[in-house]
């Protein structure tokens, strides 16, 4: 087994221990039982948002309180002085919590298509997933990476959750019009919306280039630059 594969284990297992994984399927069987509870001329509308609570916002949460969990627990220290690099630490927690996100999705996805028989494009729908967790795992590592405390941490959370998540939900409840969709782009949370609406009706192609495109310069940009930078530092400090 290669250290990568050993490390995303040992992920796995630290999210299991926290009891982070436990509460994130807690979460996701909530969004079960209100499709479970719902018509389904009211769900299908909102159960991309639903999806993307669950893989995209819930994902910050989880992967600050697993970073907080373990400097209290000083396991980093010791990721320190075994033989392994510390961008694999960094991926190994990116691709567990990637993981935990598709499980969540998985669960939401299949009580929609057998409750209600949701028509879906899976292949493109776990794209986007990926794409959308990825970025806003990003987001959620500097949030974290930057925060002072857990209790900061939740109020730049908040802060973000409130600025990118709000537009989002009135365009869906259809308060902000249709042709306000490309300038609400600017979001990351709203562009991952539209993609992953895009793998259950038509969304406007344009849409979803800039969509993806963005999302994926996002941590393309943030990983090198900002996040492993302050990752070593975050480390040694333990």
């Amino acid at each position: 087994m290669s250290d990568l594969s050993k490390l995303i284990k040992g992920e796995l297992i630290r999210l299991y221990k926290y009891k982070i994984l436990i509460v994130g399927i807690i979460v996701s069987l909530l969004w079960v039982l209100i499709i479970g509870l719902s018509d389904k001329e009211s769900i299908e509308g909102i159960i991309p948002m639903l999806i993307f609570m669950d893989a995209g916002m819930m994902s910050i949460l989880l992967i600050a309180a697993s970073f907080y969990l373990e400097k209290q627990e000083g396991s980093i220290k010791s990721l320190l002085i075994a033989p392994v690099k510390l961008l694999d630490i960094l991926i190994s927690k990116v691709i567990a919590a990637l993981i935990l996100s598709l499980i969540s999705t998985t669960l939401v996805l299949l009580s929609a298509i057998l409750i209600h028989n949701t028509t879906v494009n899976i292949i493109l729908l776990y794209l986007y997933v990926i794409i959308t967790v990825v970025s806003h795992i990003s987001i959620g590592l500097v949030i974290t990476l930057y925060s002072k405390d857990f209790g900061s941490m939740i109020g730049l959370y908040a802060a973000f959750a409130f600025i990118s998540l709000i537009p989002s939900i009135f365009y869906t409840i259809e308060i902000i019009p249709e042709s306000f969709s490309t300038v609400l782009l600017i979001s990351p949370s709203h562009a991952g919306q539209m993609l992953l609406n895009s793998a259950f009706k038509t969304v406007d192609v344009l849409i979803i280039i800039i969509s993806i495109l963005y999302l994926i310069i996002i941590p393309s940009l943030l990983y090198p630059l900002v996040i492993y930078k302050k990752f070593k530092k975050y480390a040694i400090e333990g």
